[in-house]
Parts: C-alpha cells; structure tokens; sequence
C-alpha cells in the first residue's frame, strides 16, 4: 500500500474526514517511520481530549506524531512559527477558533471541514473539535486501531 493511500485510510477509516483533497502529495520516497504528523491543538484540553488525541497519535500510519497546543490568542504568524519548527508536511488541525485564526475569520469552516489546505507549506486537514469527537462513532474503530497497534508493538 502507498503512503498516500495508507494517509487517506487513515484520515477517513479513523479520523472520520469524508473528502480529501491533497493540495501537496504525500511524498511516496518518505518511509512511515520519517514521515510527521501534527496535531494542531487547542492549548486547554480536558482529559478526555488528550487521551483521544495520544490514542489517534498512536494508532497514526505517520510516525513520529506531534501534538502542538497552541492557544488561540497567539495569531497566525506565531503558529505558523510554531509548525514550521517541526518541519512536518501534514497537519491536522481541531476545530473551528483554531481554523478561523489560520485561515482568517472570513473563511467558513463548513466548506473546508473534511478537506486540505495548505498553510505554512503543510497539508493541514480541518477538523471537528475534540470534545465531539470524544463523543463520536469514530472512537471504538480508533480504540481498535491502536490495540491492534499495540499488539504489534508487543510482538517485535
């Protein structure tokens, strides 16, 4: 399986994002385990939102996995600082305060929910905030996923 298709598995099987469409492709020379993923992230998270987002970080075909928390106050310019020290190509990013700060405040976030763009020379996904996805139907595929992770981790 290509990296781009085993990324496109993993943002609709797990994630739950219905369309995509890749502004950047997923370089297919890059191996999983070189390849980065960031969570963009709000900096106030519950535990359950953490929990979620260390088990989707886990059970990600990308490897490693980061998790920036950034607040929302910060403005674009400093997020984008913040990503770019990363150096990832793909991003994920949760919810809409987020969006609108990356993307500006005209933007609707209904229209590129589901979708890429591109943002600081990353493939960012938007997606639903965290608290809804913790209520989600996407929670016992990813809790599968990540056993099934685990169990091979276990095995090597």
């Amino acid at each position: 399986m290509s990296l781009e298709s085993t990324v496109n598995n993993y943002l609709k099987d797990v994630l739950g994002i219905k369309s995509i469409l890749l502004t950047q492709p997923v370089k297919e020379s890059s191996s999983l385990q070189k390849a980065a993923l960031v969570f963009i992230a709000p900096g106030e998270l519950t535990p359950k939102e953490e929990h979620l987002l260390k088990k989707m970080a886990l059970a990600s075909p990308l490897q490693p996995v980061e998790i920036l928390k950034v607040d929302e106050h910060l403005g674009r310019n400093e997020i984008e600082k913040r990503l770019n020290a990363f150096q990832a190509e793909t991003a994920l990013i949760f919810g809409e305060k987020l969006f609108h700060v990356i993307k500006g405040k005209e933007s609707n976030f209904f229209a590129f929910i589901n979708q890429s763009f591109s943002f600081a020379g990353v493939c960012v996904y938007a997606s639903h905030e965290l608290n809804d996805m913790c209520r989600g139907p996407n929670v016992n595929l990813l809790k599968k996923q990540v056993w099934a992770q685990m169990k091979q981790i276990s095995k090597t």
